[in-house]
């Protein structure tokens, strides 16, 4: 029977090796991204999204080992710029959590990447309405979901979109269709900020029951007639 030190050094080894074998699989997905990124299309969205973190997690090792080459740090900062691109694209035409999926696998990928990149994407991306009407939501939050809010990704989706979407991965994404109504825009927007004060991850009919009590708890301390 192995012992408490024999027991771990066993774990540790088996982590190692585990960790090893996924930074040979980013190293493998390398040889595979270039082609995808030149000939773009709806299944290739998905793929993509896979050797993203595949490549993520390569960086990561990289990062953490470094007596490895960096061929992943440098492969990856090469073509992050133009995965995040067509990551930004593909979300501004979801008509569901597929794209938005991705999109996150992308910008997981660009915050593994060492060094002083510039952000691919604003905090908000959108038309001078939505990025008004975001602006004026979070105006009339309390400050600690501000705060909650500071690495969130606001994005206007295609007219096909649903109303409204929460993602939540490393990077988390609100999203809401274009050419709504102010008022029914700004209802979207904090019904979705609730999905994320309450680090939700599915659309379930408990969470959503969830998020519109939240939604009443912020109007009701008069938050959304007070700028906190």
């Amino acid at each position: 029977m192995a012992t408490t030190a024999e027991a771990k050094y066993l774990l540790n080894e088996f982590r190692r090796k585990m960790d090893f074998r996924e930074y040979q699989r980013g190293l493998e997905a390398m040889q595979y991204i270039p082609n995808l990124l030149k000939n773009w299309n709806p299944i290739a969205m998905g793929i993509l999204g896979e050797y993203a973190d595949q490549l993520r997690a390569a960086v990561e090792y990289e990062k953490r080992h470094k007596h490895v080459s960096t061929d992943a740090i440098d492969f990856a900062r090469k073509h992050s710029a133009r995965i995040c691109e067509l990551a930004r694209n593909e979300l501004r035409q979801s008509t569901g959590l597929e794209q938005a999926n991705f999109f996150e696998s992308a910008m997981k990928l660009r915050a593994a990447i060492p060094g002083d990149l510039e952000p691919m994407l604003p905090a908000i991306d959108g038309s001078q309405t939505f990025r008004s009407a975001v602006k004026d939501v979070l105006k009339k939050l309390p400050r600690d979901v501000r705060e909650r809010l500071s690495k969130v990704c606001f994005v206007e989706l295609n007219k096909q979109a649903t109303r409204g979407i929460f993602s939540c991965c490393a990077t988390e994404v609100i999203g809401t269709a274009p050419d709504m109504p102010r008022k029914t825009l700004e209802s979207v927007l904090i019904h979705e900020i609730a999905h994320a004060w309450l680090n939700h991850s599915g659309g379930t009919e408990q969470n959503e029951r969830a998020a519109n009590e939240q939604v009443k708890i912020w109007k009701n301390g008069n938050y959304w007639f007070l700028n906190k």
